[in-house]
């Protein structure tokens, strides 16, 4: 009769981890999904720009085209790393994360670099015509 109520309290101990590990399953669950909502956003913020590169006034040249190019190479990569956070096991989820956000910041250094090529281009382009961004003769 004495190993009744050890058994009782070990079954209890038990049933307390398991609740335990799945509310920190939950969390991490939760934690996946706010993270894939915000960085879904941003990644779509991202999108827009990198489309309006491809759509710039300024010229195409060769070096610019192959970095536009390695930028939406970037961009595609990006979506499939963010694509993959479901499937992750849970151990590998806060590597997975800290390798997103640096990824995405890369991917947002070189947009901006690209962005900032095309700003210069245009302001030249507006210094150059008389202010008013029409070329004249």
């Amino acid at each position: 009769m004495d190993r009744c109520p050890l058994a009782l309290a070990i079954v209890a101990l038990s049933l307390v981890g398991a609740c335990a590990r799945d509310d920190g399953g939950r969390a991490t669950r939760q934690e996946r999904r706010q993270f894939s909502i915000v960085m879904a956003s941003k990644v779509r913020q991202l999108d827009r720009g990198i489309a309006q590169l491809g759509d710039a006034s300024a010229p195409l040249d060769s070096v610019r085209a192959a970095n536009v190019e390695t930028l939406k190479q970037s961009q595609q990569t990006l979506r499939e790393r963010l694509a993959s956070i479901d499937s992750a096991p849970d151990q590998a989820w806060p590597a997975l994360r800290d390798s997103l956000e640096s990824y995405y910041h890369g991917v947002r250094l070189q947009y901006g670099t690209l962005s900032h090529y095309d700003a210069r281009v245009e302001q030249a382009v507006v210094d150059s015509s008389g202010g008013d961004g029409s070329a004249q003769p």
